[in-house]
């Protein structure tokens, strides 16, 4: 008989998981319990879609499921952070390196259904119809329907908040299968019609679909219930069964995308992007613009020049918004404190693996830790799982050097000196590597002056002794290919 597996986690510290919500004179207030920091695991069993609900009606304020196992194959044991495993023997941490989406194993794979705001949100039918549209197939698994944690909140006979939430279980046969899952119906729904882009509020654009993709990675939770203060209290009611079927071939009730339909994605997604971009465009210059007087105003306490500040601080925002934080730039950590890259490289074996905020919004679902620095290697990162996930790349603020009359030979030497102390730029076979995930990228014409440029600040000074930036001249950058041995 199939048995399916799926993992239940209790919180110690904080005492509960989920929202809590409280009425005050102005409204409904909500409230995100903070990451959980001490707790313990049981890894449970369901042989079918009754047993599941049975399992999810039971899970409290205090508690959320995982589709993850443990990856030692404990069933189980203690939680804590990643940063107090070493004094807590045998215990695991709630993150990829000890939770996986086990091979072989059934279980559960969890779609996570938050409408955006503004919008009328799909009801159950109608949500399970849109998913049986694109992957018919689900008809035949063991499938469930309930109400998300947040939702159908009540003072009395009032309902104070309603359907915020949906989420879908479904019984599946190898839960390895997830992501390539998840990946592909994310695909279908946007070939047809269940698509959308959404700009960030610092104008990212962010491709969506009914379906939370983040949810499909290892060692996510889905929380309980939410804590309701007194006189509220929540009527989630119990889990619907939507389909009494079996533990789903997820391969074979959603195969991948032709090459036609797959090109027909990459369209579809390409033209969103494009109709939102000027939007986007807009939102990147507002959060530069309010960002831009504070970074000034500390770098000129710091005895930088007004007007070399500001070149400064334009520079370092727009640089984060396209995925690289400069020296300048302030990252939160969990903690409270605020720290630069700089000074984060400057000590990286204090600040490896310290936990952060989002880099560029800071304030992500009311301030939630979802950061994190990994700094030994040859391109220090912070990686963030705000809006589906981000990798931020480490750099120091750009030198700043000066193109001259009659001064290019001395520039190319200041360029060759200052790459030599750049730590992921090598000479390879005698031509120029950059190390970027463990592979090392060749640096030819183009690829070497905009790698110089992304890590020098070149200007030069008109009559009046003010800075203008200039642009790399490409004959410097093939002095330089050319004094370090390029052909």
């Amino acid at each position: 008989m199939t048995t399916g597996k799926l993992t239940l986690v209790t919180s110690r510290q904080p005492a509960h998981l989920g929202k809590t919500y409280r009425l005050t004179a102005s409204g409904l207030e909500k409230r995100t319990a903070g990451q959980m920091i001490n707790g313990s695991f049981e890894v449970l069993a369901f042989a079918d879609v009754q047993g599941l609900a049975q399992v999810l009606g039971q899970v409290s304020t205090s508690q959320a499921i995982s589709a993850s196992l443990p990856k030692n194959g404990s069933l189980q044991g203690t939680l804590v952070t990643k940063a107090e495993k070493v004094n807590h023997h045998g215990a695991l941490a709630r993150s990829k390196d000890d939770f996986v989406l086990a091979a072989g194993q059934p279980g559960v794979l969890i779609l996570d259904y938050d409408p955006p705001a503004g919008v009328v949100p799909l009801d159950r039918e109608q949500l399970w119809e849109a998913l049986l549209e694109v992957a018919p197939g689900l008809a035949s698994a063991g499938v469930i329907w309930w109400c998300s944690g947040s939702s159908l909140i009540y003072h009395g006979q009032d309902q104070i908040q309603g359907l915020v939430g949906q989420r879908i279980y479904v019984l599946v046969q190898d839960l390895a299968d997830t992501e390539r899952f998840g990946e592909v119906l994310f695909k279908r729904l946007w070939l047809a019609g269940h698509g959308r882009v959404e700009i960030s509020k610092a104008g990212s654009l962010l491709s969506r679909c009914l379906f939370d993709q983040a949810m499909h990675q290892p060692a996510r939770l889905d929380f309980g219930g939410a804590v309701c203060e007194a006189p509220l209290e929540q009527r989630r009611g119990q889990p619907v069964i939507l389909s009494e079927g079996g533990f789903l071939d997820t391969r074979a009730a959603l195969p991948g995308l032709t090459d036609v339909d797959q090109a027909r994605f990459e369209d579809m997604l390409e033209a969103a992007k494009l109709k939102a971009a000027p939007e986007a465009e807009k939102i990147k210059a507002l959060w530069q613009s309010e960002r831009v007087p504070a970074l000034v105003e500390r770098l000129v306490k710091a005895g930088v020049s007004t007007d070399q500040a500001t070149e400064r601080a334009e520079r370092t925002l727009a640089s984060a918004q396209r995925g690289v934080l400069l020296g300048d730039f302030e990252v939160q950590l969990d903690s409270g404190e605020t720290v630069t890259v700089g000074a984060i490289l400057d000590d990286r074996a204090r600040f490896h693996g310290h936990l952060t905020k989002d880099p560029l919004e800071p304030g992500y679902q009311n301030g939630k830790t979802c950061g994190k620095l990994y700094l030994f290697g040859s391109s220090p990162i912070l990686t963030s799982r705000a809006h589906g996930g981000k990798t931020f790349r480490l750099m120091r603020q750009p030198s700043r050097l000066y193109l001259q009359k009659g001064g290019k030979a001395g520039l190319v030497d200041q360029i060759i000196d200052r790459l030599g102390h750049e730590p992921d730029l090598f000479l390879k076979g005698g031509i120029p590597v950059r190390i970027e995930n463990g592979e090392a990228r060749p640096l030819f014409k183009h690829a070497l002056s905009h790698t110089i440029q992304s890590r020098i600040a070149l200007f030069s000074r008109n009559d009046k002794g003010q800075d203008i930036p200039v642009d790399l001249p490409g004959d410097v950058v093939e002095m330089v290919m050319a004094l370090l041995g390029v052909n």
